[in-house]
């Protein structure tokens, strides 16, 4: 990993939800970074071939996404924590989303 920013939400002090944006090297497939996910379930994903989703995570390419201080790829991963939160559909709604909102930040941008 060349970079990565973490967010993490915490309900009632316990880990509830993490928002990454991480940048891999240049071509990085989807798979990779969602295998290197501890909460996604590789058995029972989904994906579009842009985002990889199932009910404990999602990950995403953000494209396009340049900045001068990385060379590679960025991508955007949500991580449920807490066991049963989350649904394939909300994730694929939340990932769709939280993609976009990276791709207008600072992180993306050409300097």
């Amino acid at each position: 990993m060349k970079g990565t920013k973490r967010c993490e939400v915490r309900v009632d002090g316990k880990p509830a939800l993490t928002a990454s944006q991480d940048w891999r090297e240049k071509n990085a497939r989807i798979t990779a970074v969602a295998l290197d996910t501890k909460h996604i379930d590789m058995a029972e994903y989904e994906t579009t071939g842009s985002y990889l989703y199932e009910a404990g995570g999602a990950v995403a390419r953000v494209d396009p996404c340049r900045n001068p201080s990385f060379t590679g790829d960025m991508f955007a991963i949500i991580e449920v924590r807490s066991p049963g939160l989350g649904s394939t559909a909300a994730m694929k709604q939340l990932i769709t989303e939280y993609t976009d909102s990276v791709r207008e930040s600072e992180a993306c941008s050409s300097g």
